[in-house]
């Protein structure tokens, strides 16, 4: 699996944070839990790509009405591969949109560096790139909850608390 990082927003961090960011991100698509989570097996995992696109609070909210209905910042936007098992010949794309004005409230308000607060958006947003959704109901809330938590602490960032926790 590839991913790709885009800033259409200042970047929030000097290069060495980007790049703690970045083995992060390694270490979670590495993980064999998450390997486990996603049926790895199944998917073409070469073929898929995943596109990490850092925003603004302005960007997110155009977004999130046009697609949610709901006029309003948030602080991740997930748009989903599509996984019907005839298409996985051909690359997919997911994108995770993250709002670096929502991080830094939020990192705020969670008492976490934003740092860590990017990386937990990161995770929950690829949760849901793979079809995990909290808001269906409390069965799927605590089966993503339970991802969330295994991959924080797979990756350690056990100190985290997972979004889904929050009800976000």
């Amino acid at each position: 699996m590839k991913y790709h990082l885009f800033w259409n927003s200042h970047k929030p961090f000097e290069r060495d944070k980007e790049d703690v960011l970045k083995k992060r991100i390694d270490l979670t698509l590495q993980n064999g839990y998450f390997h486990t989570v996603v049926n790895k097996e199944s998917l073409n995992w070469k073929q898929l790509e995943i596109n990490i696109i850092f925003t603004d609070d302005r960007e997110i909210t155009e977004l999130n009405e046009k697609f949610r209905n709901k006029n309003k910042p948030t602080d991740i936007l997930t748009f989903p591969f599509e996984l019907p098992e005839n298409k996985m010949d051909h690359p997919d794309t997911g994108e995770l949109y993250i709002s670096l004005d929502t991080a830094k409230k939020n990192s705020v308000m969670h008492k976490n560096s934003l740092l860590d607060e990017i990386s937990l958006l990161f995770i929950h947003g690829l949760l849901h790139a793979f079809h995990f959704d909290h808001e269906v109901n409390e069965e799927e809330k605590t089966i993503m909850e339970t991802h969330e938590k295994t991959l924080l602490s797979q990756t350690n960032l056990e100190h985290i608390i997972p979004l889904t926790s929050y009800g976000s």
